[in-house]
C-alpha cells in the first residue's frame, strides 16, 4: 500500500473515532426523562359543626379543621365525634385556666423533645408553623397511645374517641404540649404527674366523664408502702428507672403533683415553671433542689407523710357496676 493510501486510511479512521466520540458525548448530554414525583393530594378543609343528626364523622380522605387555637389533622379512615373540635377547645381552655399557663406564651422554648417536622400531606395546608397541631392517626401503636412535641400532639387509633379513656388520653397529651411550650426541661416524674392531674381535671369540664387516671390502669396502691420520709426524695430523683412497675413514675407523679397543688396553692405550677426556666436545670436532682428552694426544704418528707394519709384517694372505687370512678377530689 502506498504511503498516500496509508495516510488516507489513518485520517479516515481518526475522523471516524472523533465522530463516534462526539456522538457519544451528544447522547450523554441529552437529559434523561425521570418520573415526576407523585403529588400527594392536599388535605381538604372540613366543617366540624355538630348537628342533631350527625354524631360522628368518618374521614374519606385526609382532612383538616382549623380554629384560632389549633389545627386538627384527621387521617383517612378515622371516625371521630363531630363535636371533637369543641371538646378540644374546652380542654385547652380548662388547662390554661387551671395551670395559669398559655399555649401561646410570649416566647416558646425549644424543649428536649424538640419540634415535630410538618410532613406531607399536612405541610401543604399548615401556614402557621407555630400553631398547635393535633393529629388523629389511623394507625395503631402497640407501645403508646399518643406522643407529643412542642408543636404537635399525635393520638394513635383508637384513642381519639371521646369516651372517658380516650378523652383522658387527649387531655394528657395536650397537658404535655402546654408544659413543653412553657419549659424546655422537666423531670419525668413532674412531667407525667402534671399531665395526669391537670389532664383529668380538665376532663371534668365535660359533663358525664369521670376522672380516669392512666396511672392506675396496671394496679392500685403499688407504691403505697414504698414511699417514706427517708426515701421519697431518692425515689423522685431515680425516676423509678429500675422499678419493674412501669407505671410507678405516673403513680408517684400523680400523688406528688396533687400534694403540691393542695399544699402550696393553685399558683404552684406557675412558680415552678418560672423557676426552672430561669435557672440552669439539667437533671432530676436539679429539679429536686429547685422544688426545695421554691417550696420548703423538707417538701419530700412532707409529701411522704401526706401520701400515707391520702393514698386511698388514689385507688379505683368500684360501685358495683361496669363504671370505674377514681375518688380523688
Amino acid at each position: 500500500m502506498s504511503k498516500t493510501n496509508i495516510t488516507s486510511t489513518i485520517s479516515k479512521t481518526i475522523t471516524l473515532i472523533i465522530v463516534m466520540c462526539l456522538t457519544l458525548v451528544a447522547c450523554n448530554s441529552v437529559p434523561k426523562s425521570e418520573p415526576l414525583p407523585t403529588q400527594v393530594p392536599a388535605p381538604q378543609l372540613i366543617d366540624l359543626d355538630p348537628s342533631e343528626n350527625d354524631t360522628n364523622i368518618t374521614a374519606t380522605s385526609d382532612v383538616y379543621y382549623e380554629t384560632d387555637k389549633f389545627y386538627l389533622l384527621i387521617d383517612e379512615g378515622v371516625t371521630c365525634p363531630s363535636d371533637i373540635a369543641t371538646t378540644i377547645n374546652v380542654i385547652m381552655d380548662e388547662l390554661e385556666e387551671l395551670s395559669k399557663l398559655s399555649f401561646y406564651p410570649d416566647s416558646i422554648p425549644t424543649p428536649e423533645d424538640g419540634v415535630a417536622e410538618i410532613k406531607e400531606p399536612w405541610s401543604q395546608v399548615i401556614e402557621d408553623k407555630d400553631k398547635v397541631c393535633i393529629h388523629f392517626k389511623a394507625e395503631e401503636n402497640t407501645i403508646r397511645k399518643g406522643e407529643t412535641t412542642a408543636n404537635c400532639v399525635t393520638i394513635f387509633a383508637p384513642f381519639y374517641n371521646t369516651n372517658e379513656y380516650g378523652l383522658s388520653v387527649i387531655a394528657h397529651e395536650l397537658t404535655h404540649l402546654l408544659i413543653f411550650r412553657n419549659a424546655k426541661v422537666n423531670s419525668l416524674v413532674m412531667l407525667e404527674g402534671i399531665a395526669e392531674v391537670y389532664g383529668d381535671k380538665a376532663c371534668l369540664a365535660i359533663d358525664g366523664f369521670p376522672i380516669c387516671y392512666e396511672s392506675y390502669e396496671y394496679g392500685t396502691g403499688i407504691i403505697q408502702e414504698s414511699v417514706t420520709a427517708f426515701n421519697s426524695r431518692d425515689l423522685f430523683t431515680s425516676e423509678f428507672t429500675s422499678s419493674p412497675n412501669k407505671k410507678a413514675v405516673y403513680q408517684y407523679g400523680t400523688a406528688f403533683v396533687t400534694f403540691l397543688f393542695e399544699t402550696y396553692g393553685e399558683d404552684w405550677l406557675v412558680r415552678y415553671i418560672g423557676a426552672i426556666e430561669i435557672n440552669d436545670i439539667h437533671s432530676p436532682e436539679d429539679i429536686a433542689l429547685e422544688l426545695e428552694d421554691i417550696f420548703e426544704k423538707d417538701v419530700f418528707e412532707k409529701f411522704a407523710v401526706w401520701y400515707q394519709d391520702n393514698f386511698e384517694r388514689f385507688r379505683y372505687q368500684d360501685y358495683g357496676d361496669d363504671d370505674i370512678v377514681l375518688a380523688l377530689m
